[in-house]
C-alpha cells in the first residue's frame, strides 16, 4: 500500500480525552504489560509505525477501551494522507469544534469514513467506539463497498439490530475483523486497544513487526552542526518532557528511526521530531535523515541543558534569567546559543560582552560572561554579581530617598507603601529588581507607574538604583495626586463623580465631612438612596463613604444600581456636522445649554436617545443647543453608535 506522510498518533493520557493536542513527537514502545497478551504482535507492529502509543509508565493497557477520536486519528494516520493538517476547516459535528482531533475527524468525513448524519446528537468523540462502528469505518476506508454475502453470527439478532449490519458482514468477509470464539460478533461491545491494534494491522496488511538493526548500534555515527559523534563513545540523549533518556541503540525501519528498540520518530519530516542532547547542548531538530551508518541531524537551534556550579547541577529549564537586571519571565533553558558571546532571548540577540545577562543559582546571582563549547561539554563562564531581585524589604534596605532637591531623613521614616495598579502594597509585599522595576501580585511594573507613600505623603518615583541589596530612590513630591479608594481599589479621583438630584459633581466639588456625610455647594447632606456615584460609566448606590486621614484619601464602598434611569452613560461622545466628524469626545470646551447656562456634558445624564436630565428635570436632546470651542450648534438627531457605547450627536449651525 502506498503511504505518504504519517502522523505519529499519541493515545496516552486521560487529559487528551479532555481535548489536549497530541505532542509533536510520539513514541512507539515495547510495553511492559503485553508479553502474554493475545494482541502482542499486533500492538508491537502498529506501535513501531507510530500510529498507537502507550502510557508514561511503560504500559499499553490493551484491554482498555478506545474512543472514537483516538480510533479515527489512528486510522487516518495509517492511510498515509498527504495533507499536513494545517488547514483549519469548519467542524462537521456540533461537539468537535475545539476538539484536539477535529482536523482528523474532518478528514474522515471528507473521505466518507465518518457520516455526520449517523450522529445526529454529535460525534461524542471521547466516548468509547463500538465494534460495529469500527467495521463501517474500515470498510469505507478500504473503499470496496458492502457485501450481500449470507454470513450468519451466533448473535445474529444483535447484528440485525445494528444500523451497520452490512458493514459488519463485509468486514468479516474481507477478514478485516473476526468474531469471537463463541461465534458472536458483539456489534454493541466497545472495541479495546488490543483489538484496535489487531484490526489496524490487518487493514494495513502487516504480518509482523519489521525492524532492520543494520548497521549495529555501535556503528552508528551522529552528525550535527558539521561534527560527527560515535554513539559507542558519546553519551547521547533525547528529551521526553523534562527528562533526558539515554539512547543505547538505534535502528531504522519503515521510514522511521527507533531509539532503544522503543521510541520511534519519523525520518525526513519537519514535524514529530524529538529534541536531542549531546554534550549538554539541546538541539531543536528540524529533520532527521539516515545515510548509511550516519544519523544526520538538521538542527534549527541549540540551547543549554544543564548548568553546573560546584557540586550542584541545575536544569536550565528552571533557572531564572534576567536581562539587564530586569525581573521577567525568562529562563536559561529558553535562551538560544548563537556563539560563545551571543544568546537569543525572545527573538532578540544579546552580546554577552555588552549586555548584562544574569542567572539565579540557589540564592546567588551570576552574570554570564561566555559560553564555552568543548569536545566534551557545553558550559558557562560565570561571575558572581549583586542580587537582581529583592523582596521582603524593610526600611533598612533603603539607603536614601532623594525627593527633589531634598534628602529624606531615613531615621524619621516609619512606613513606606506603594500604589501599584489600583492596589496598595507595603514595602515588604513588593519585589524590586536591579533596574528599579516593581513586581506586585505576579505582574511587573516600571517604577514610573508606581506611587510611593511615605508616612502619608505622596511621591512620584523617577528612578531607583541598587547596590549590594540596598536601594537609593529618586523621587519628587506629588502634592497634586488625588486618589480615591473605590471598592478596595485605588483610582484617580477624576474617575468618580457624585450624583445628587441627577446633577453630577466631581470629587473636588465634594467634601467628605464624616462617614456618610458630605458637603456640596456649602450644604451638608446625609448620604442616602438619593445620592449615588458614577464610576467606569456605571451608576452605583453608595453603601458607605468616608475619609482616610492617614492616606488623605476618600474611601467609597458601593453596589451597582439596578433601578437608576440612564445608569449606563456613554463611554464616548461623537459630534457630526454635515455627516462628517466635527468633534470626537468631550472636554470643558464642549458644553450643552441647560437651565440658563452652558454646562459640561459630565454634569448631565443621558436617559435615552431623546432625553437627558439635569437637576430634578428632564430635557429634550433634539433642538438643544451645543457650544464646541465657541462655535454654536443645534442638535437635530442622536443615536447610539452600534454596541460601542458611543453616543452620536448630529448638528447644524
Amino acid at each position: 500500500m502506498q503511504r505518504g506522510l504519517r502522523l505519529a498518533v499519541t493515545i496516552l493520557l486521560s487529559v487528551f480525552l479532555a481535548g489536549a493536542a497530541y505532542p509533536a513527537a510520539a513514541a512507539a514502545a515495547a510495553f511492559s504489560d503485553i508479553s502474554r497478551h493475545w494482541a502482542r504482535d499486533s500492538i508491537t507492529s502498529i506501535a513501531a509505525l507510530g500510529y498507537l502509543n502507550g502510557y508514561p509508565d511503560g504500559t499499553y493497557r490493551p484491554d482498555n477501551t478506545m474512543t472514537r477520536a483516538e480510533f479515527t486519528t489512528a486510522l487516518i494516520a495509517s492511510l498515509g494522507t498527504e495533507q499536513q493538517y494545517t488547514i483549519t476547516l469548519p467542524s462537521n459535528f456540533n461537539d468537535t469544534k475545539d476538539h484536539w482531533a477535529k482536523t482528523q475527524i474532518n478528514e474522515a468525513v471528507k473521505r466518507g469514513i465518518l457520516i455526520p448524519s449517523e450522529y445526529p446528537n454529535g460525534l461524542q468523540p471521547d466516548d468509547a467506539i463500538k465494534r460495529s462502528e469500527v467495521a463501517a469505518m474500515l470498510v469505507r476506508a478500504k473503499g470496496t463497498g458492502t457485501t450481500t454475502a449470507n454470513i450468519k453470527f451466533e448473535d445474529e439478532t444483535a447484528v440485525e439490530q445494528s444500523d451497520y449490519r452490512d458493514y459488519i458482514r463485509t468486514a468479516y468477509a474481507q477478514k478485516l475483523m473476526s468474531g469471537f470464539p463463541d461465534g458472536e460478533f458483539k456489534p454493541f461491545n466497545n472495541i479495546t486497544r488490543g483489538q484496535a491494534a489487531t484490526v489496524l494491522q490487518t487493514f494495513l496488511g502487516i504480518s509482523s513487526p519489521v525492524s532492520d538493526p543494520t548497521p549495529s548500534a555501535a556503528e552508528w555515527l551522529l552528525v550535527v552542526g558539521g561534527n560527527s559523534y560515535d554513539l559507542a563513545t558519546t553519551p547521547f540523549y533525547f528529551k521526553s518532557g523534562y527528562n533526558d533518556i539515554k539512547i543505547t541503540s538505534i535502528s531504522s525501519s519503515g521510514g522511521r528511526i527507533i531509539f532503544n528498540s522503543t521510541y520511534s520518530f519519523p525520518l525526513d519530516s519537519q514535524i514529530g521530531n524529538p529534541e536531542l542532547v549531546i554534550h549538554n547542548t539541546i538541539y531543536t531538530v528540524a529533520k532527521l535523515s539516515v545515510s548509511g551508518n550516519q544519523l544526520l541531524i538538521s538542527a534549527s537551534a541549540s540551547r543549554l541543558n544543564n548548568v553546573t556550579l560546584g557540586d550542584h547541577k541545575y536544569d536550565a529549564s528552571f533557572v531564572k534569567l534576567y536581562i539587564n537586571s530586569t525581573n521577567g519571565e525568562n529562563y536559561l533553558g529558553d535562551a538560544i546559543l548563537r556563539d560563545q558571546y551571543t544568546v537569543i532571548i525572545d527573538g532578540k540577540s544579546y552580546d554577552l560582552s555588552r549586555s548584562k545577562i544574569t542567572i539565579a543559582l540557589g540564592e546567588k546571582y551570576y552574570d554570564i560572561k561566555k559560553i564555552i563549547f568543548s569536545s566534551t561539554t557545553t558550559r558557562l563562564e560565570l561571575a558572581e554579581t549583586d542580587a537582581v531581585i529583592s523582596n521582603g524589604l524593610a526600611v533598612s534596605n533603603i539607603t536614601a530617598i532623594l525627593a527633589g532637591s531634598k534628602s529624606i531623613d531615613m531615621d524619621d521614616v516609619k512606613d513606606i507603601d506603594f500604589l501599584v495598579n489600583h492596589s496598595m502594597y507595603s514595602l515588604s509585599q513588593v519585589t524590586i529588581d536591579g533596574s528599579g522595576n516593581f513586581t506586585a501580585n505576579g505582574s511587573n511594573y516600571p517604577c514610573s507607574e508606581v506611587t510611593m507613600i511615605i508616612d502619608g505623603s505622596y511621591y512620584r518615583i523617577n528612578s531607583i538604583t541598587s547596590y549590594q541589596g540596598k536601594f537609593i530612590i529618586y523621587a519628587e513630591p506629588a502634592s497634586n495626586i488625588n486618589r480615591v479608594l473605590f471598592e478596595d481599589e485605588y483610582h484617580d479621583a477624576s474617575e468618580i463623580q457624585i450624583i445628587r438630584n441627577n446633577i453630577s459633581y466631581s470629587l473636588d466639588q465634594v467634601m467628605v465631612v464624616d462617614r456618610d456625610l458630605i458637603r456640596i455647594g456649602g450644604k451638608q447632606y446625609e448620604v442616602d438612596s438619593s445620592i449615588k456615584c458614577r464610576f467606569n460609566n456605571k451608576i452605583y448606590d453608595i453603601d458607605r463613604i468616608d475619609y482616610d486621614t492617614t492616606y488623605d484619601i476618600v474611601k467609597i464602598s458601593a453596589t451597582e444600581s439596578k433601578d437608576y434611569t440612564g445608569a449606563y452613560q456613554p463611554l464616548n461622545y461623537m459630534f457630526y456636522l454635515n455627516n462628517a466628524v466635527y468633534q470626537d469626545g468631550i472636554n470643558r470646551n464642549v458644553t450643552i445649554y441647560v437651565n440658563g447656562a452652558y454646562r459640561t456634558f459630565d454634569t448631565i445624564n443621558i436617559n435615552d436617545p431623546g432625553h437627558f436630565s439635569y437637576g430634578n428635570r428632564t430635557y429634550d436632546l433634539i433642538d438643544s443647543r451645543v457650544c464646541i470651542y465657541n462655535e454654536f450648534f443645534t442638535i437635530i438627531d442622536t443615536a447610539w453608535h452600534g454596541q460601542s457605547q458611543t453616543f452620536d450627536f448630529y448638528l447644524k449651525k
